[in-house]
C-alpha cells in the first residue's frame, strides 16, 4: 500500500485543470487551422496561445484572421457564438467579444498578394491588414451568412489593384 505522503512517486503528472487546458489549446490551434488561419500564425503567434483562455467549452471556431491592428498584429475569430478580437502583447491582452447581433457589415480588400478586412460593428470598427487572402475569404462568407439570420447587414467589396 502506498503512503500519501510518498515523494517517490511521479511529480510529472499533469493535474486535472492543466490536463484540460492542455485539450482545450490543443483543439483551440486545430480548430484555427480548419478555420483556415494560416499555419504559421496558429503556431508562433501569441493570439493563438492566449485565445483558449477566452473560448467556451462547448464553443467552436469557424474563422479567423490575423493581421496588423491599430496596435499591432491582432486576430479576429469567429466562434459558433460570437466574435472575439484579440490583441496579445507582453503582459496584457486587450480583447473584445461581440455577439453577432450587434454586427452591422464587413468591409473586404485585396491589394497584391494580402488583404485587409473589417468587421463593423455597433460597437465599434475592428480593422486588421496586411491579412491572408484565402483567411478573409472564408472570414467573410461565415460573417454574412451567419449575420443574414439576423436582418439587414450589408458587405463592401473593394476593387483588386
Amino acid at each position: 500500500m502506498t503512503s500519501p505522503y510518498n515523494m517517490s512517486a511521479n511529480t510529472n503528472d499533469a493535474s486535472p485543470q492543466e490536463e484540460d487546458s492542455n485539450r482545450i489549446k490543443t483543439r483551440v490551434r486545430q480548430e484555427l487551422m480548419d478555420a483556415g488561419a494560416p499555419l504559421l500564425g496558429t503556431k508562433l503567434n501569441a493570439e493563438t496561445k492566449y485565445l483558449y483562455k477566452l473560448i467556451h467549452p462547448h464553443e467552436h471556431i469557424r474563422a479567423a484572421v490575423f493581421g496588423y491592428g491599430k496596435d499591432g498584429f491582432a486576430m479576429l475569430a469567429a466562434t459558433d457564438r460570437h466574435m472575439i478580437y484579440l490583441d496579445k502583447k507582453p503582459g496584457y491582452a486587450n480583447s473584445d467579444e461581440v455577439t453577432y447581433d450587434v454586427v452591422s457589415g464587413i468591409t473586404y480588400g485585396r491589394i497584391g498578394p494580402l488583404a485587409t478586412i473589417t468587421l463593423h460593428t455597433r460597437v465599434g470598427d475592428y480593422a486588421l491588414r496586411w491579412v491572408s487572402p484565402k483567411s478573409a475569404q472564408k472570414f467573410l462568407r461565415f460573417i454574412e451568412d451567419h449575420c443574414l439570420e439576423y436582418g439587414s447587414f450589408y458587405t463592401q467589396n473593394t476593387l483588386q489593384v
